[in-house]
């Protein structure tokens, strides 16, 4: 359901925002008179090792929240009035990174994205799938692991994911270094706490 940080890839540290720019192609019919609607942005906050994703859909606001030293983190869902915070523990970091199995080539090619200077690699998985990611050495990677642009080594700036045959391309269009409190990283009041492996039974439960 979510793939997780993995630990830094550099040893600098980084604390900032970043904003990434979301682009569709090859919709099904049954979304193409939603595309509208589609979220269009998508925002991390990372402050050394914690990484905080913040995407509006058009059910609610999800915000994944991990900390990749400690090997914790937890989603907050506020959809149709429903405030839920769900956490994750380190199992389920580990489970999510080692079914990752994918390879990982560096090829010819540089451009430059929102000022940094990248380099191109190519990701193949496990199904032959290949992708094209630009990333850049200049800033850690502190991605998702559960995914291509886990693995390469630097922070990934442009790459296209394939979601139910539609591809959704996210391009870093700005990068802001500056503070981000700590409260950021913290299950805010108002939330129904619960573990993953409740909330997966809750799911299912709904439709028996």
């Amino acid at each position: 359901m979510v793939a997780l940080a993995t630990t830094l890839t550099f040893g600098q540290k980084f604390e900032g925002k970043v904003t990434l720019e979301m682009e569709y192609s090859d919709l099904p019919p049954e979304l193409e008179q939603y595309e509208s609607m589609l979220p269009k942005e998508m925002t991390q906050l990372i402050k050394g090792e914690k990484l905080r994703i913040e995407q509006s859909t058009m059910m609610g606001t999800n915000i994944t929240v991990m900390d990749t030293k400690n090997k914790t983190g937890f989603l907050l869902m506020d959809m149709m009035g429903q405030k839920k915070a769900i956490k994750m523990d380190a199992e389920t970091f580990e489970t999510d990174d080692k079914e990752v199995k994918t390879e990982v080539k560096t090829v010819k090619g540089s451009k430059t994205i929102a000022g940094y200077k990248c380099k191109k690699a190519l990701v193949t998985g496990e199904d032959g799938t290949e992708i094209e990611i630009w990333y850049t050495e200049d800033l850690p990677n502190i991605s998702q692991p559960g995914n291509a642009q886990s693995k390469v080594p630097g922070y990934p700036m442009q790459y296209t994911m394939n979601q139910n045959g539609m591809g959704i391309t996210m391009t870093v269009s700005k990068i802001e270094k500056q503070k981000i409190a700590d409260s950021k990283f913290e299950i805010p009041e108002g939330y129904d706490v619960t573990t993953m492996e409740e909330f997966k039974e809750s799911m299912g439960g709904m439709g028996q």
